[in-house]
């Protein structure tokens, strides 16, 4: 969420703009619901926080393959 050079929502937006069928997974150290809410609304398709687990990472990877969002 918090970038050298921006924000990730910002980021996000430009992204889901340029590019909308790519598909986009947060991970940042700087989580909150507020953030998580405001990036999957914005077109994110999974949050993870971190410090992650393996096991964080494949069940985004999974829900992904299901067509969910986090």
């Amino acid at each position: 969420m918090k970038l050298p050079d921006g924000d990730g929502i910002n980021i996000l937006s430009a992204i889901r703009r340029l590019y909308p069928k790519t598909i986009v997974n947060i991970i940042s150290a700087y989580g909150s619901e507020e953030s998580r809410e405001e990036a999957i609304k914005k077109g994110a398709h999974g949050f993870i926080d971190k410090p992650f687990t393996e096991s964080d990472i494949l069940k985004c990877i999974r829900r992904l393959d299901k067509g969910k969002s986090a």
